[in-house]
């Protein structure tokens, strides 16, 4: 029988995502989820276009969060799942602070 989609997993069929991705064999009359992660990256500027540096950030996306610093790049960049279609960045310069202190951004993330 054909499968109804490319995302259905078959028994006894091997699932890689990513070169570098173990094989998986899976068994007879059992259910699989598969979740799968994407990239999140985004680089924060001040007006004149230069990177935040050292500033702590919280990244909230779906039920993950993610905490750091800013490095010299600026860069922000975790893997996150990707059913996830929006989350909430803070940033505080210096040390995280109080809520009040922080910038906070609504993310609205595209697939």
């Amino acid at each position: 029988m054909p499968k109804k989609s490319p995302a259905d997993v078959r028994t006894g069929e091997t699932v890689r995502v990513g070169s570098d991705a173990p094989r998986t064999e899976l068994a007879s009359g059992k259910k699989y989820q598969v979740a799968f992660k994407r990239p999140f990256r985004a680089r924060l500027c001040d007006e004149d276009g230069q990177p935040l540096v050292g500033f702590a950030y919280t990244l909230e996306l779906g039920t993950e969060s993610f905490a750091g610093t800013l490095g010299e790049d600026g860069l922000v960049s975790h893997e996150l799942p990707s059913a996830v279609r929006a989350g909430t960045l803070k940033v505080w310069p210096g040390p995280a602070g109080t809520e009040d202190q922080a910038y906070v951004h609504r993310l609205e993330l595209l697939t």
